[in-house]
């Protein structure tokens, strides 16, 4: 079950403050405490992990909400970690207690795994362990008991007055911060002559051997703050903060209602009575919803796009990627490559630009049979980075093809039909979406329920020839005009 660690921001750091820009150097932007937390008067046993009397365990709750700010009634949705990660038997497991009676007395134990190094602030679900057989008592902590952290971003790059990469970065007990994962190191963006990296403004002046940071604004400010781990933004807890779950919901609305593809031409529908493998129920010619042409030269090592190479956005999202907006900036941006053979038959390779908001864009080379509109994108560590690409919106690009959506059946089985949903220049090239299967029910039927062409097709077992199926009806209640979104 998911969990959330309520934190109070007690102090941020004030607009005037500087320092020098060092590689893997630390800037503070302020200093955390958890909310709430207990002080066991009796130590635990028999437990995997016993813990002291004496010993400060942080409080945190059962809940999806990270705008939650007070303790819940139901003691039962509160547990109470650990958070020393100098402890030789934690590893990669916090364990926490519970009074899920409130009698003042622990008496059951949990488990958390973190993938993170610092434990006062981890993103995992939180597993019932079992009973405690010895339920020792405990008592509210004090302030001045509750551990007091620094939060803050380490740079990541050598320091220049371009490209900039900084990570959001936690203070763990003994003084030092997180090593930084290089996917992390995300923040850090050049506007209106000056430098924001998350939550805070800088100004940089000095030469290329000496730079200077000056704090010049932040969004933090004391009260209730929400942390979801190392990497992660900062955020106030005051209605606005969002977690990686709630951002991946939102992705999927925003995936949703933003189409990647539209209405170019008139939906054809099969006429036949009988369908056979490979034959097509349904095509519409179709344009790329997002376009623009690229503005500056983008290049790795071993490739280069250059200033005036065809884009089209698309709207993949995760966790980690950054909201949409109506400026595009959040797409993902591809450049289709075209090589054209002495047939007419066309090779489509596409670059695509990742853009995820905590970690670095990535070039991302799509195989062939994805080319024309990539559904999922997947990088490592030894992926080139590149920067963020410029797009511009205004201009009609040429792609050097045309694009055709078809539906055509796949495979017509003993029980069940598979359907393939396939992009298509007429040229070679195609890219296949997703196959779907249907099941002939008890009348041997199956619907076709196709929402954005206002269509329902009914196919059914052919009984006389098993390499077919028989049209039973097609019906549209309004018709497809050009610019509608169709996927």
């Amino acid at each position: 079950m998911r969990v959330v660690t309520p934190f109070e921001l007690v102090s941020t750091a004030p607009p005037g403050s500087s320092g020098i820009l060092e590689d893997g150097g630390f800037i503070e932007a302020g200093s955390i405490r958890p909310s709430f937390g207990i002080t066991l008067e009796e130590a635990t046993q028999g437990l995997p992990r016993n813990f002291d009397a004496g010993t400060v365990l942080v409080g945190s709750i059962f809940s999806l909400d990270p705008n939650i700010t007070t303790l819940p009634e139901e003691t039962d949705h509160i547990i109470w970690c650990e958070h020393d990660e100098s402890h030789p038997m934690r590893a990669s497991m916090i364990w926490c207690l519970s009074d899920t009676d409130n009698d003042g007395r622990m008496d059951q134990y949990y488990a958390r795994r973190t993938s993170t190094d610092n434990a006062l602030v981890i993103d995992s679900p939180a597993t019932r362990r079992g009973d405690m057989a010895i339920m020792p008592a405990y008592r509210t902590a004090t302030q001045e008991e509750l551990p007091t952290r620094r939060i803050g971003y380490e740079l990541c790059t050598p320091p220049s007055f371009d490209d900039l990469k900084f990570v959001s970065v936690i203070e763990m007990n003994n003084g030092h911060v997180r090593t930084p994962n290089s996917d992390d190191c995300t923040f850090g963006e050049n506007m209106d002559d000056a430098l924001v990296v998350d939550a805070l403004t800088l100004q940089l002046q000095g030469t290329s051997e000496t730079i200077r940071y000056t704090i010049d604004a932040t969004n933090l400010a004391e009260g209730p703050a929400f942390l979801e781990a190392a990497g992660m933004p900062f955020q106030l807890a005051d209605g606005t903060a969002t977690s990686a779950l709630i951002r991946t919901l939102n992705g999927f609305v925003q995936h949703a209602i933003r189409p990647s593809l539209l209405a170019a031409g008139p939906l054809q529908v099969t006429e036949a009575t009988h369908i056979r493998n490979d034959e097509i129920i349904l095509s519409i010619p179709v344009q790329y919803a997002n376009t623009g042409m690229l503005r500056e030269t983008l290049s790795i090592r071993s490739d280069t796009l250059p200033a005036g190479s065809p884009m089209f956005g698309i709207a993949l999202f995760s966790s980690r990627l950054s909201p949409l907006d109506d400026s595009g900036h959040a797409f993902t941006w591809c450049a289709p490559r075209t090589t054209e053979y002495t047939n007419g038959a066309i090779r489509v390779e596409t670059i695509c630009i990742s853009n995820a908001s905590r970690s670095r864009p990535r070039w991302i080379q799509v195989s062939n049979s994805d080319s024309l509109l990539p559904t999922r994108l997947s990088y490592n560590n030894m992926t080139p980075s590149v920067l963020s690409p410029s797009v511009d919106q205004d201009v009609e690009p040429d792609f050097g093809y045309d694009l055709t959506l078809k539906l055509r059946i796949d495979n017509i089985g003993r029980n069940e039909v598979e359907l393939a949903w396939e992009l298509d220049t007429g040229r070679s090239a195609t890219t296949v979406f997703r196959n779907v299967d249907y099941n002939f029910g008890d009348t041997g039927e199956f619907v076709i329920a196709l929402a954005r062409f206002n269509l329902k097709i009914t196919l059914a077992r052919d009984l006389e020839n098993r390499d077919s199926i028989r049209v039973v009806s097609i019906e549209q209640t309004a018709p497809i005009e050009i610019g509608d979104p169709v996927r």
